[in-house]
């Protein structure tokens, strides 16, 4: 009759033990890592969000169809981030049902400083 467990069964449940603990350790790090990035993400998108609804208000479509610029926005908490603007006309493939000089195809980047990840999106703005 047995009363205790063999060496080789006391190691063998250690060496699963220190590998299911360093999964876990691992697993732990990147959702750390990425709740982060989700945060940052946030903020971007709503500077992005702003850059546009700003530019759909203040300029019009010819100025929007040539517009080259960047600067830095602090308006998330005195967090900067960096905001590009590359306009062009509209392509025809896009301004179906309206004629390209209408529309302004529109290229907004959102970078934090620092992060080598930035938000981009381009949009299509037709302005009254």
């Amino acid at each position: 009759m047995r009363r205790a467990f063999s060496m080789i069964e006391v190691m063998v449940a250690l060496v699963i033990l220190g590998i299911v603990i360093s999964i876990f350790f691992q697993t732990n790090k990147y959702s750390t890592k990425n709740q982060g990035k989700t945060r940052s993400w946030t903020s971007e998108s709503a500077v992005l969000e702003k850059t546009v609804e700003t530019l759909r208000t203040d300029y019009s479509v010819t100025e929007l169809q040539g517009l080259s610029k960047t600067w830095v926005d602090s308006s998330q908490g005195g967090a900067r981030f960096y905001v590009a603007v590359v306009g062009s006309v509209a392509s025809p493939s896009i301004a179906t049902g309206f004629p390209p000089t209408m529309l302004a195809q529109v290229v907004v980047t959102v970078k934090k400083p620092g992060d080598t990840d930035s938000l981009t999106v381009t949009t299509v703005l037709w302005v009254n």
